[in-house]
């Protein structure tokens, strides 16, 4: 049998992992998979590849998927790599992250968005697209892979920080790269109250992540909601 839909009350990524992996051992295959409270979650997909650190405490049960292309999605500071990281370690799997420490217009963004939220979202198309060629290139191999964003965050992203002439120019460019993403055939959708959000924010220290304001990730949680409201893999 397989499960259609997943629906589980957690406190916090390892619990999401460990309802995730104990019904996918019992039932073989998850359709879709939502988590209320400390976070939430659903079905999608999206990434760059490295091997999955374990750290020393972590107990991480093997555990054998169906799925191909794992994707867990949310907005900012939901969990999405330490759970990718967890699920990638659970189906000893490629781990495809997104490398916003490597955007050099991030920190700008989030001084002053309106003088940098052009060239951020460039610069992560550009990232996003590449990454999704090198999943393409090696698809021959058949390898799981669990990633900790979908391609289509990226348009999503730009509605809500462009402007309209910018996001027509994005658009554009958008169009012209012809990116051939490959399709996760699971997405998590991770969901987690704005205060939760400023908490693991601010617990994680990242620098120029503590400049991040309130109403920005309120946006950003109801854009994200909008999306998965539609959503079809």
């Amino acid at each position: 049998p397989r499960v259609s839909a997943l629906v589980c009350d957690v406190a916090d990524e390892a619990d999401v992992a460990r309802c995730f992996t104990e019904t996918l051992a019992t039932h073989g295959r998850i359709d879709g998979c939502f988590a209320n409270a400390g976070i939430g979650g659903r079905v999608v997909e999206d990434g760059g590849m490295r091997p999955p650190p374990v750290q020393p405490n972590d107990a991480v049960e093997s555990v054998r998927t169906p799925h191909r292309f794992v994707v867990v999605e949310g907005p900012i500071g939901v969990g999405k790599t330490s759970l990718a990281r967890r699920l990638a370690a659970s189906f000893g799997s490629d781990l495809v992250l997104e490398q916003g420490e490597d955007n050099p217009f991030l920190e700008r963004f989030y001084r002053n968005p309106r003088a940098a939220a052009f060239q951020t979202q460039l610069y992560f198309l550009f990232q996003r697209a590449r990454q999704m060629q090198e999943l393409r290139q090696h698809d021959l191999f058949q390898r799981v892979r669990v990633a900790d964003y979908l391609l289509e965050k990226d348009r999503l992203f730009g509605r809500l920080t462009l402007d309209d002439e910018e996001f027509a120019l994005y658009e554009q460019v958008y169009s012209r790269l012809a990116i051939d993403a490959p399709v996760p055939d699971l997405v998590v959708y991770l969901q987690a109250p704005v205060d939760t959000l400023l908490e693991r924010i601010a617990r994680r220290g990242i620098h120029y992540e503590q400049q991040i304001e309130r109403r920005y990730l309120e946006r950003l949680t109801e854009a994200y909601a909008r999306f998965f409201l539609e959503f079809e893999a």
